[in-house]
């Protein structure tokens, strides 16, 4: 899995993690879930949510981070082709 920060170039990177060179995108690389439990990932997390234009209940706590994981979506079929 990917972690992608859109704007991931405003992120602070002390142990050089961030990968990409586009002007702004930046990501991670994630091999298993138990991953987003590292303290440099949960700081990107956490830089990332504060820097974001969207505005979202408060934390109970300084460390959490709310992280959703989206399940992969079931087989769709095909649609019919109209022409």
């Amino acid at each position: 899995m990917t972690l992608s920060f859109h704007e991931g170039i405003e992120l602070k990177d002390p142990d050089g993690l961030l990968r990409g060179t586009g002007k702004t995108l930046r990501h991670i690389r994630v091999e298993r879930l138990a991953e987003l439990e590292r303290p440099a990932i949960r700081r990107f997390l956490r830089q990332a949510r504060r820097l974001s234009p969207l505005k979202r209940k408060p934390r109970t706590t300084p460390d959490d981070v709310i992280t959703r994981i989206k399940e992969k979506p079931a087989d769709r079929k095909a649609f019919p082709r109209m022409f």
